[in-house]
């Protein structure tokens, strides 16, 4: 009755909460493009950009004229889809963030199915209640990347794990049963489940190589652990050439499909990334490889996500992460003096497959902050998408299952306070949202007023590309790199302006402070003329520019 009636209570929150989400979702979707600008990050349009290419002729390219490998394949792979069948742009824009909603939603029913899995069914509704009111979830989503794409397939393949992996094996601080010998400590089919599952979170972002490879880690110590003594290496074996080879095999094609557009294995984004990164780095020592990581795995890795889940806003810093200390703690503690020896059979085995996960995804989620931290250093928020559903998942299973613990009228008014908590920040979050990219609206009104200017068969060139090439009828040309993999190679040798002038790029369109960063890559400099300016509100250097390449040079402010 008592686990009846909790399904019956989180359903009815849950289905409240989803009908305010909606409510939201909707509300949002009938904004017009300039308000949305304001919102959706540039790096959307890239992705749309390329996805138009792809349908049109399938070839992965961002300016028509140069290859690119520079996003993420199961997202790229889900607007080509779109834009096959949605060829008009702001139509095309639109759906997209329904899409991206709609990824939200089903990664909230995820999470329902997970942590009930831990704490019963009331906690499971709560926790999926939670995940779709947070503020951070949906501005994710807003942002139009890849992000909740990826939040999905992650916990896939947690839900995988915990379904066809974590019931043949113990941690090892089990006190349940041991499972009977068996010939195989795993089955085959559920390895190759597993393998797969990992391939797919890796399409949603392919930084989760390093959630796969801890997952065969972590299978490959409880494995040698738990197997009889003489088969030990037969049964390692067996993880990793079903699991480890379902994974490899899965993700060949992406491999194979890059080197084939872009000769490469790397992808532009993050070849980018990496050289910016080096070359503003005082070189390889204690501190840049040491303090620097760790600084950035705690202040802003596991901090700002944890402030955003809250507060919807991103607190990065120490504030931020001894409140996360505190709470990891108290988690902690209270997991310790739980009276084990009271609870059932099956409350064993989720605290077991709960100690399981908490190694992987920790693990998971330490390191792929220090390797960001040291090798990329890169800030930008929507890259905390996966970071954030991990600390939820493995936070709030832990909470939850704490809360299990109480009278079951206690449990229900402690989930209605929680879920009427997040109801009130949802709202409060709704009413005074601001857009976190004010001056990408003026981007887009400036592009049309400086197209006027020079002619229509001219092309231009843009390091921030993604607006004004997605709505421009122009040939607008990306030279940041990201998603051009031509212009890489000029990055690194410090020969832009060679490359400017073998793309016959005619004029430049971006603020100066971009245009002067890409100088210090450029020996000689880019010549330029500065024709025209237009305001940028919100953005630190007040105006974007237009240059006629050729001519005058300027200095680091724009000038003649």
């Amino acid at each position: 009755m008592r686990s009846v009636s909790g399904d019956r209570a989180g359903k009815a929150v849950f289905g409240m909460a989803a009908l305010v989400y909606l409510a939201v979702c909707v509300s949002v979707l009938h904004h017009s493009v300039p308000w949305l600008l304001g919102y959706v990050a540039d790096d959307a349009f890239y992705y749309l950009q390329i996805a138009r290419h792809l349908a049109a002729d399938g070839r992965s390219t961002f300016d028509g004229l140069n290859p690119t490998n520079g996003y993420h394949p199961g997202w790229m792979l889900l607007m080509t889809a779109l834009a096959r069948i949605i060829p008009e742009r702001v139509a095309l824009l639109k759906t997209s963030l329904a899409v991206e909603f709609g990824f939200q939603f089903a990664t909230s029913l995820m999470l329902v199915a997970l942590i009930r899995r831990f704490a019963g069914a009331l906690w499971g509704w709560i926790a999926g209640t939670f995940w779709l009111l947070s503020p951070l979830p949906f501005t994710l989503a807003l942002y139009g990347v890849e992000s909740p794409f990826a939040q999905f397939t992650v916990a896939v393949a947690v839900w995988t794990y915990l379904t066809q992996i974590a019931p043949f094996l113990q941690s090892t601080h089990s006190l349940r049963p041991a499972p009977p010998p068996r010939r195989n400590l795993l089955p085959r089919r559920n390895l190759l489940l597993f393998g797969f599952s990992l391939a797919l979170a890796f399409y949603g972002r392919t930084d989760q190589m390093l959630l796969a490879g801890t997952a065969v880690a972590l299978l490959l110590r409880l494995t040698w652990l738990q197997a009889a003594q003489e088969r030990r290496i037969f049964a390692c074996a067996r993880v990793l050439l079903w699991t480890g080879g379902a994974f490899a095999a899965a993700v060949l094609p992406w491999y194979g499909f890059s080197l084939a557009t872009c000769g490469t294995l790397t992808q532009d984004s993050g070849a980018m990334k990496l050289l910016w990164h080096t070359r503003s780095s005082p070189g390889w020592n204690i501190h840049t490889l040491g303090i620097s990581p760790l600084k950035f795995t705690v202040l802003f890795w596991l901090a700002a996500p944890f402030s955003a889940l809250l507060t919807g806003k991103f607190l990065a810093g120490f504030g931020a992460a001894a409140v996360l200390g505190l709470t990891t703690a108290a988690l902690w503690i209270g997991g310790r003096r739980q009276d084990k020896s009271e609870q059932s059979p099956e409350e064993l085995e989720a605290g077991d497959a709960l100690r399981q996960i908490t190694l992987w995804l920790g693990t998971s989620l330490l390191l792929s902050g220090l390797v960001y931290g040291a090798l990329l250093g890169d800030a930008q928020y929507w890259h905390l998408s996966v970071p954030s559903l991990l600390l939820f998942l493995l936070l709030g299973s832990w909470a939850a299952s704490l809360a299990r613990r109480l009278p079951a009228l206690g449990q229900m008014r402690l989930g209605f306070m929680a879920a009427a908590a997040m109801l009130c920040v949802c709202v409060w979050h709704r009413v005074q949202m601001t857009p976190p990219y004010p001056w990408q609206r003026d981007v887009y009104a400036s592009q049309s007023s400086f197209e006027s200017l020079i002619p229509a068969t001219a092309r231009i060139g843009c390091f921030d590309a993604g607006i004004p090439a997605y709505f421009s009828p122009r040939t607008v040309i990306n030279l940041d790199g990201l998603v051009n993999h031509t212009a890489v190679v000029y990055w690194k040798t410090n020969t832009l302006s060679e490359y400017v002038a073998r793309q016959g790029i005619a004029y430049i369109a971006n603020e100066p402070a971009t245009v002067a960063h890409a100088q210090e890559f450029s020996d000689p400099p880019i010549p330029l003329t500065l024709i025209a300016s237009s305001p940028l509100h919100g953005w630190n250097t007040g105006r974007r520019d237009l240059w006629k390449v050729g001519s005058e040079r300027l200095t680091e402010t724009g000038t003649k």
